[in-house]
């Protein structure tokens, strides 16, 4: 499923800023929504690594900063982009 140019910019505009503050070197490569219109894939790349990271698109919709946040640097995490040390805890009242 193809996402409109004005959706993949407010996707952009709201995921690469955080992506920038996990690591500056992990580059926002393509946005792909799933067939079944269920999933939005990421696709970051840090160096020669590339990931793919996934969203619930009908969550991700509503889905408040904080949790966008914590459910990206968990995924890049895993795949092993960020350092657990890397990046500390910075949601602050």
């Amino acid at each position: 499923m193809e996402l409109s140019p004005e959706r993949k910019r407010s996707i952009r505009a709201r995921i690469a800023p955080l992506l920038a503050e996990f690591d500056s070197e992990i580059e926002l490569i393509e946005l792909i929504l799933d067939s079944g219109k269920q999933h939005l894939g990421v696709v970051v790349q840090k160096g020669e690594q590339p990931a793919m990271l996934r969203l619930d698109w009908l969550h991700y919709v509503s889905m408040p900063e904080a949790e966008l946040r914590e459910t990206l640097l968990t995924q890049l995490r895993h795949k092993g982009l960020v350092a657990d040390d890397r990046v500390g805890d910075k949601r602050q009242s």
